[in-house]
């Protein structure tokens, strides 16, 4: 989603009472309009080789998987620099308005497990 943690915790602390759904909705409101857009977050999965370069080692792969070993690399680096492009091409054909859904949705669940660990804890009193 993009969020900033230290922010995302220091909203956490307005929070009055998680039980309560309107306090999660106003952590949840408080919060989406913070969280990078598909562009921002589309920078940070940059790809880290040319896609010429990644296409020839894909194919080196497939044709001689222990030449690519021999020249320092691994499949699965590969796989893993397939996976920033499709999420790169993912998030530049996504609008603002279908993250903003996808993380309302997210961070609502996320709130919801937050609190249930919440509950688990051992109640802390003020002289502790």
């Amino acid at each position: 989603t993009g969020a900033d943690f230290t922010d995302t915790f220091r909203g956490l602390l307005r929070l009055d009472d998680l039980r309560d759904g309107s306090s999660t909705q106003r952590f949840v409101d408080w919060l989406i309009p913070r969280l990078a857009s598909p562009a921002q977050l589309a920078k940070g999965y940059a790809p880290r080789m040319p896609f010429e370069q990644l296409q020839m080692l894909l194919m080196l792969a497939r044709q001689s998987p222990g030449l690519l070993q021999q020249v320092g690399m691994s499949v699965d680096v590969l796989m893993a620099e397939l996976r920033q492009l499709e999420r790169r091409k993912e998030l530049g054909q996504m609008t603002a308005e279908e993250k903003r859904g996808k993380d309302k949705l997210a961070w609502t669940a996320w709130v919801g497990r937050y609190w249930q660990r919440l509950l688990r804890e051992p109640a802390v009193t003020a002289t502790e």
